[in-house]
């Protein structure tokens, strides 16, 4: 569940991810077979992917993934875990996000702004803010599911200082907590015990620049990011801006772990993708059946 970007450039000097960047979001994703514009995008769950899938060593136990998973040439401890998680899962994580993970005692970034002057407090209001725009949003609230675009569970993150703060807490949620053991044991982080989420909440519109997660106490262990609801492009790039990144096709259920060289390396969604018309992704198809050991 991802991030923030400090963009820095030099003089007259070309960033590799800033056009990577641009090219993502020029594409008119609205198009048929939109992805041909863009040939060096790696898309693992499409019949046209050259990247062969491999069930990593792990121990016996059901607490870890046992479905396959994907690395990319070049990116040591990069692994992506394609379709991981059933329509089901994906569906219910998403309910949580909304519903839960964004409520009190959660932090978000609605809270860290004061109340604009009409707009009403509705704190404890049933159903919170998922329930109140299912409902049409019948006053004008502060915490408004519209305004919502983070939020944190466990270790809080300072954005204004770019720093987690010991006092500043709140109760870690089970369903991250297993997601997040399961998946770094099947990367091979066996004792991976999860302290901390971002919650990131997207538009078609939305926009991730470039930035690594350099603010955590250790390095050793690795990020787990799990996406839920609609298919983007994600920037996977290297230990500077000027090397130019790597464009995945990110669809919902899909799990990716960053960790050894790759825990430190840039990356961002440089685009959310509209579904077609009918409602239906507008991604290439998927090859076959998701894997066994899918997340039910």
């Amino acid at each position: 569940f991802l991030l923030a970007s400090t963009c820095i450039f030099g003089p007259n000097m070309a960033s590799g991810y800033r056009e990577a960047q641009k090219n993502a979001r020029t594409i008119n994703t609205n198009e048929e077979r939109w992805w041909e514009a863009l040939p060096s995008l790696v898309d693992f769950s499409s019949s046209s992917s050259s990247s062969s899938a491999f069930t990593p060593s792990q121990s016996s136990s059901s607490s870890s993934y046992h479905g396959p998973c994907h690395t990319l040439p070049g990116y040591q401890g990069f692994l992506y875990f394609s379709r991981a998680l059933s329509p089901e899962a994906s569906l219910d994580l998403a309910h949580k996000c909304l519903t839960s993970y964004c409520e009190p005692p959660h932090d978000t970034n609605i809270d860290n702004v004061p109340p604009k002057p009409g707009e009403e407090s509705v704190e404890g209001a049933e159903g919170g803010m998922f329930r109140r725009w299912m409902d049409g949003n019948p006053t004008k609230a502060y915490r408004d599911l519209a305004k919502l675009s983070w939020a944190t569970t466990g270790y809080n993150y300072d954005w204004t200082l770019r720093k987690y703060h010991e006092d500043k807490k709140s109760p870690f949620p089970p369903t991250l907590s297993s997601l997040g053991r399961m998946f770094a044991s099947a990367a091979g982080s066996p004792n991976f015990t999860p302290q901390a989420s971002i919650v990131n909440y997207y538009t078609t519109k939305s926009l991730m620049g470039g930035h690594r997660d350099d603010l955590e106490l250790t390095f050793e262990e690795p990020v787990v990011s799990v996406s839920c609801g609609l298919p983007a492009i994600f920037l996977l790039g290297g230990a500077t801006k000027e090397e130019a990144p790597t464009p995945i096709l990110v669809r919902s259920g899909d799990v990716m772990v960053l960790g050894g060289k790759s825990r430190l390396r840039y990356h961002g969604c440089a685009r959310v993708i509209a579904n077609r018309a009918d409602g239906e992704p507008n991604v290439p198809p998927a090859a076959g059946e998701a894997g066994p050991g899918q997340v039910q």
